[in-house]
């Protein structure tokens, strides 16, 4: 199975600071996996400072993901996240390395359960139970260190059997992100909502009625009233005129 191509780079070394784009999944056949990311992360550090990670990773492997970890936390670097869709599973995970934390306002973060596959007979099986109960125990004490979420809700996205997402006012709450980045640009309106608070609704609604009727179409007028014409005349032709 080949890998897929990189939805990573390094961007924008100028004066000190360098910007990684890490976008997809996490493994070795997916978008990236550590052995790429570590070469890449790496790379950015030898030059610079001030790292930052724009982030959209809905997740993957768990050893893998755990390394990348690993790697950011004990950078010597200062490194900034910023989630600009997802950071699900351990994306999310990648993202608690960073010295900074930022989100996007609608992007979102999810945590869910440990999964895995086995095959094998019962001792395999009891094993591969096993391991996944020591990997959510190793994810449960990242996010008890890195967040503010208590033991109770850490417990219970790992429990609960389903996917966790939280927004990013949420995950300020909750210590997850240090800031959310809110919209700078506001959508244009017909008319500003402060001049319309003393109108009627029938006023109101036509400040916002930025769209006319469409123009008449005379030639589909004539169109139809040529197959009229057309219709009639040969119902008098089978003597039905007058009929219907």
């Amino acid at each position: 199975m080949s890998k897929k191509p990189f939805h990573y780079e390094l961007k924008n070394q100028v004066s000190g600071s360098a910007e990684i784009r890490m976008y997809g999944y996490i493994g070795k056949y997916d978008e990236f996996d550590y052995k790429r990311f570590q070469q890449v992360f790496r790379d950015a550090l030898q030059n610079n400072s001030d790292l930052t990670i724009r982030m959209h990773c809905g997740g993957g492997s768990v050893y893998e993901g755990l390394a990348i970890y690993d790697l950011i936390l004990n950078s010597e670097g200062h490194t900034k996240v910023i989630v600009e869709g997802m950071a699900a599973s351990m994306g999310g995970v990648i993202a608690l390395a960073g010295d900074e934390i930022e989100m996007n306002d609608n992007a979102f973060f999810m945590m869910h359960a440990v999964t895995a596959g086995c095959f094998g007979n019962k001792n395999d099986f009891k094993n591969g139970i096993q391991q996944i109960e020591n990997c959510e125990e190793r994810l449960g004490k990242i996010f008890g260190e890195r967040t503010k979420a208590d033991e109770k809700t850490i417990k219970n996205w790992f429990d609960s059997g389903q996917d966790h997402w939280l927004s990013s006012d949420k995950c300020l709450e909750l210590g997850i992100c240090d800031r959310v980045i809110k919209p700078t640009k506001k959508r244009k309106t017909g008319q500003e909502a402060e001049n319309i608070t003393n109108k009627t609704p029938e006023e109101a609604f036509e400040c916002f009625n930025l769209y006319p009727e469409p123009p008449e179409d005379n030639n589909i007028n004539q169109h139809t009233e040529m197959k009229k014409e057309a219709i009639f005349a040969a119902l008098a032709a089978a003597g039905l005129a007058g009929k219907l």
